[in-house]
């Protein structure tokens, strides 16, 4: 089970919300990716792939103190 399939088997699996957000990402939904990756983060606050993803979209979406703050985080 992929992406959006997978979130309505099992909506708090943080791997398939961080895939999905980043796909999100890569389509340029920037906001859909934040959310997806939030949530995922909410699952799992230390997984260092979704937090460099986060500081990604947080970047795209202009939210440079957000973004700041989590790659402050990854390399703590």
């Amino acid at each position: 089970m992929r992406g959006a399939a997978a979130l309505t088997a099992t909506p708090r699996d943080a791997s398939a919300l961080r895939m999905l957000g980043t796909v999100r990402y890569l389509t340029k939904r920037f906001d859909e990716a934040a959310e997806l990756l939030q949530r995922s983060l909410a699952e799992e606050p230390d997984n260092t792939k979704t937090l460099l993803n986060a500081g990604t979209v947080w970047l795209a979406l202009g939210n440079f103190a957000q973004a700041e703050a989590v790659f402050v985080r990854l390399i703590e």
